[in-house]
């Protein structure tokens, strides 16, 4: 059963929205491809293994992105998987080229077009978040779980080394083809169930409960004003920032389409660049339209939590707003 979907990362979109929003001639803009496409990559690997989880039992329960709480530590998983008989973590890669696992130094290395990068040990963190998993999972229930990890490599083509001696990490770094067998491996190494149906239930809500979103502040990240963002509403068709207001329709000046709802966009984008509470003013600056009335309306048919009265009234968006963005 799956309890928390996979759905794209709010710092994957965040990302995407700020790159769409700032000239290529910005500095920091081929940073900013650069995150981009490595954030595109992590979510594509962990979208490539869904396939292989709709052959689980239908006694497992599974959780995408979870972030918990433990020791005064944060920590989100990739993948989470409850059986009955023990827990599993999975933590995705999706790198192209020649990966090294170098337990000399604890980095992984990666090999492409004969240029060399090194990435942190993704060993050492998924033992990281084993630990404190294991803790929590004791803290509820009051006994010890085994908990399981695994590095799945999404790309086939992607070659895996490590150093003599350590080929045993092959158990624990594997290709994604090779989840179905390890899984059967691990479901004959834990037989006895340990945590019931019932209990399991009760445990998956508790996970879900405890799940707290991640802050992201990316003006900050890559030391960006908002002054420097790319204001108007854009065009669905042809990308230009270059939409007028006119008659209740978004009216394109370069290739002269309509739409509607062209602002959602726009408004999703203030959201996570700049900030989850708007003003009238702030949306009139944002959609660079003048009217006031105009961008209460707009604003007031997305149903937002309001605050405040008058001149001081604020618009709080929320996950309904990602969700509309999400049907257009």
């Amino acid at each position: 059963m799956i309890v928390k979907e996979l759905t794209v990362p709010l710092k994957l979109q965040a990302v995407q929205c700020l790159e769409k929003r700032m000239l290529s001639t910005h500095p920091q803009y081929p940073h900013i491809l650069n995150d981009l496409a490595k954030r595109r990559a992590g979510y594509y690997g962990e979208r490539t293994l869904c396939y292989y989880f709709r052959q689980l039992p239908s006694t497992s329960y599974l959780f995408h992105n979870l972030r918990l709480e433990q020791h005064d530590s944060t920590f989100e998983m990739d993948v989470l998987i409850l059986f009955p008989t023990f827990a599993l973590l999975i933590e995705t890669k999706n790198i192209v080229g020649e990966i090294h696992f170098d337990s000399q130094f604890g980095q992984l290395i990666r090999t492409w077009n004969d240029k060399k990068e090194a990435f942190p040990d993704p060993i050492a963190q998924v033992r990281r978040h084993q630990s404190l998993l294991g803790d929590w999972l004791l803290q509820q229930l009051g006994f010890t779980v085994p908990v399981e990890y695994l590095i799945v490599v999404s790309n086939s083509s992607t070659i895996i080394s490590t150093d003599p001696g350590k080929s045993y990490l092959f158990k624990q770094v594997i290709h994604a083809n090779k989840l179905p067998l390890r899984l059967r491996e691990l479901e004959t190494k834990y037989r006895n169930t340990i945590i019931d149906t019932a209990y399991l239930k009760k445990l998956s809500r508790k996970l879900m409960k405890e799940h707290t979103e991640d802050e992201y502040d990316v003006l900050k990240k890559y030391q960006i004003q908002e002054d420097e963002l790319i204001k108007g509403v854009r065009c669905p068709t042809c990308h230009f920032y270059n939409m007028q207001r006119r008659k209740g329709r978004w009216l394109c000046l370069n290739c002269g389409k309509s739409d509607r709802l062209a602002h959602l966009e726009a408004l999703h984008d203030y959201w996570l660049l700049v900030s989850p509470i708007i003003t009238n003013s702030k949306c009139r600056d944002f959609l660079q339209i003048d009217s006031p009335f105009v961008a209460s309306r707009l604003l007031k048919s997305l149903n937002l939590a309001e605050s405040g009265t008058l001149k001081g009234k604020r618009y709080h968006f929320s996950k309904k707003m990602m969700l509309i963005q999400e049907k257009r």
